[in-house]
């Protein structure tokens, strides 16, 4: 005979969300070291994160075609410069000369936002200057659209 038990109740309270982990860096030396001895596989494509070209090197492996581009790409990696491989494949670059997945070292208002700029304190020379090299490194990193960027460097010039 089956016992029944009495219904639980559960709290609803919210569960804290836990923090995502950062994803992992990838090296530009085993990329390049991958793309030499494995890249007629496409081991360096799937290392890199790119899976779409790494399923299309192994369908065409039998070619020798993506033998001769990895080896091209794997020259490429290591005369690649470290701040250029880490944008294209880590992330983006951070102040500093940094680099990773980290969050932005400034928050930007979307217009949309509704805060505008009341009360907003007056730059200086030096921090309008650092403001906008960071806003620039948002938009080359794709994080800002052009219209964002134009109405945030917008933004930044009228406190000045």
């Amino acid at each position: 005979m089956k016992r029944r038990t009495a219904p639980v109740a559960f709290d609803a309270a919210p569960v804290a969300k836990r923090p995502q982990p950062e994803p992992a860096m990838r090296n530009r030396i085993v990329a390049a070291v991958l793309a030499l001895v494995l890249g007629s596989l496409g081991a360096h494509k799937f290392y890199l994160g790119r899976h779409l070209a790494g399923v299309l090197y192994l369908l065409f492996s039998w070619t020798f075609i993506p033998a001769i581009l990895g080896v091209f790409e794997g020259i490429g990696y290591l005369i690649m410069d470290q701040n250029e491989f880490d944008r294209s494949y880590n992330g983006r670059a951070l102040p500093g000369g940094q680099v990773g997945w980290a969050a932005p070292t400034h928050t930007w208002q979307r217009p949309d936002q509704g805060h505008g700029n009341a009360g907003a304190q007056p730059l200086g020379a030096a921090q309008l200057g650092e403001e906008l090299r960071h806003l620039n490194e948002l938009h080359i990193a794709g994080l800002l659209t052009d219209e964002e960027f134009a109405q945030q460097k917008a933004r930044l010039l009228s406190r000045s």
